[in-house]
């Protein structure tokens, strides 16, 4: 068995042995949550296609990601301090 082989052969292993789906790099979720103060409702509202919870490839969990995208006015300070100082300091 020359090298290549063996690290192909090695590489397969440490998917097939793994719980988390190797298939994919990530699945992302994109999420818009309107802070304004114009907005009726201040929670997370998904825009994007859910990721699935199983691969659709290999049949095994996947690790899902989310990215928020928070849209803000001038009031959003004053109404939101928590959230404001949270995401400031990242």
């Amino acid at each position: 068995m020359n090298i290549k082989n063996r690290l192909k052969k090695l590489e397969n292993e440490v998917i097939d042995d793994s719980v988390v789906c190797a298939c994919y790099p990530q699945f992302f979720e994109t999420y818009i949550q309107d802070l304004s103060a114009d907005a009726e409702d201040n929670s997370p509202v998904l825009t994007s296609e859910p990721a699935p919870d199983v691969c659709p490839r290999c049949r095994k969990h996947t690790e899902k990601n989310s990215i928020t995208v928070q849209l803000v006015d001038a009031t959003t300070k004053d109404r939101f301090p928590e959230e404001w100082n949270a995401n400031r300091n990242k």
